[in-house]
């Protein structure tokens, strides 16, 4: 198997950039969690807000959605192996 510089440049901006992602992920939430549990009417209501829309969520419905998302990652999947053996 011959070396190509493409596939490591590739694996690496993957990782680079997943890690980019990951990291700006965590300093967002941080962010936002230390905003709503400031003091304050604002983030007081937000707060209500929240927690409001989170217990209207439909549990199965969002089950339902998670479990379409896998169905459709796994067939990605079989796709790409399918595509490397050709």
């Amino acid at each position: 198997m011959d070396f190509d510089p493409f596939y490591l440049f590739r694996y690496l901006l993957c990782l680079v950039c997943t890690i980019y992602a990951a990291a700006r992920t965590g300093q967002t939430l941080v962010r936002w969690q230390r905003w709503l549990w400031a003091d304050g009417r604002s983030q007081a209501l937000v707060r209500r807000y929240l927690v409001a829309q989170l217990v209207r969520v439909r549990l199965r419905r969002f089950g339902l959605d998670v479990l379409q998302i896998v169905v459709l990652l796994a067939v990605l999947w079989q796709v790409i192996l399918l595509h490397e053996r050709i």
